[in-house]
């Protein structure tokens, strides 16, 4: 069964909480989301919620359990980005946003076995998602991932450049409808249940594209090659991006045992965590986004190099440095990086002027 997502599929009051003032108007979050949807920046979201949903769904069906360390420690990580020190402090943030200490739980565990079991997911034959559950997934996974943040912050751009716009004729705007509809090979029918299941009029759909479009070229302007080839050069430390592997124990000693193995006896760090039974995860990371203390360590090693235990969130952590890549545009990762910092710096000031943020916690969290 193929998973159908609509707006009513989450909570109404939390559709109809205010986002951001502009123009002296609020903009609320169903409004987020359906601006989310017409750019089709939701497609990738629920793919990756879907398929984190999948992993653990698979574990789960063959007796697995998740290393409660390892959920704990990414908590751990979360709440301290956000100075969340205690339960209590984390739970009434979460109320805010609309959920419950379990959504918070189920997300991370969601993230731990999408991290572990990254190449072994279940079809959707061996496992449906209970649309019933989906709006809970679906709410928790865009609020805590951080892609509601930003999708906040483009239709807050969106709508300051569509401000400073003389209106479009009504001409135009069947323009921009039929060009949209003509990129979807839908019939009538489908159109019609699309704009039903986003809670869209045609009129509130040209609307938004046509503020998309101003905006697009307003980027276009900002984004030259001299200004990207600039900024990278400016970034290029920062940008650095690192691949490693890392095996994350539950204690000082486990991680010393296995850190030696590792290094004194030659076993792979794959080996290690088979055998120690701690989950060896593939991850890659921007060299800013490194704790200090990692960062230097990472950027001073050999690829292939094996590094003494790391205290992370809630675990004993040992890297194996894979490799480091220089920052180069033609990487999508990178040129997007570099994309939104010229894109905040154009923005910024007129966001500054223009936006109210009335979101729990501000345009950031």
């Amino acid at each position: 069964m193929k998973l159908t997502p609509r707006l009513r599929d989450l909570p109404e009051d939390w559709l109809n909480l205010p986002a951001f003032e502009a123009g002296g108007r609020p903009v609320l979050f169903r409004e987020i989301l359906q601006s989310a949807v017409v750019r089709g920046d939701l497609d990738s979201f629920l793919e990756q919620t879907i398929a984190a949903w999948r992993a653990q769904t698979e574990a789960q069906n063959s007796g697995l359990e998740a290393e409660e360390s390892s959920v704990e420690g990414l908590m751990e990580d979360y709440r301290y980005d956000r100075d969340l020190v205690s339960a209590e402090e984390t739970e009434r943030w979460l109320a805010q946003w609309g959920l419950t200490p379990e959504d918070f739980l189920d997300h991370f565990v969601r993230r731990y076995w999408a991290g572990v079991h990254r190449n072994g997911m279940a079809n959707e034959a061996s496992s449906e998602l209970n649309p019933d559950v989906f709006g809970r997934i679906w709410l928790a996974d865009m609020v805590l991932s951080g892609v509601w943040i930003r999708w906040a912050r483009q239709l807050a751009t969106e709508v300051v450049c569509g401000l400073a716009t003389e209106p479009a004729s009504g001409d135009d705007d069947g323009v921009s409808l039929e060009g949209f509809k003509r990129k979807r090979p839908w019939s009538e029918p489908t159109w019609e249940q699309w704009l039903a299941d986003w809670e869209l009029q045609p009129a509130q759909l040209a609307k938004i594209l046509r503020r998309l479009q101003i905006t697009q070229k307003r980027q276009r302007e900002a984004l030259s090659h001299s200004a990207r080839e600039s900024v990278v050069d400016e970034q290029r430390m920062a940008l650095v991006r690192v691949d490693l592997e890392v095996v994350g124990f539950d204690s000082e000693e486990a991680a010393k045992e296995g850190y030696s193995c590792a290094v004194s006896d030659g076993l792979s760090l794959e080996l290690v965590a088979r055998e120690s039974g701690y989950p060896l995860e593939r991850r890659a990371y921007f060299l800013r986004d490194l704790p200090d203390g990692l960062k230097m360590s990472i950027l001073g090693a050999y690829p292939g190099a094996i590094l003494p235990p790391h205290v992370g969130g809630g675990t004993v952590d040992v890297y194996r440095v894979v490799r480091h890549t220089e920052p180069n545009l033609a990487d999508p990762d990178v040129a997007g990086e570099i994309d939104a910092i010229l894109i905040q710096r154009h923005f910024g000031d007129l966001e500054a002027r223009e936006v109210r943020w009335l979101m729990t916690g501000g345009p950031l969290i």
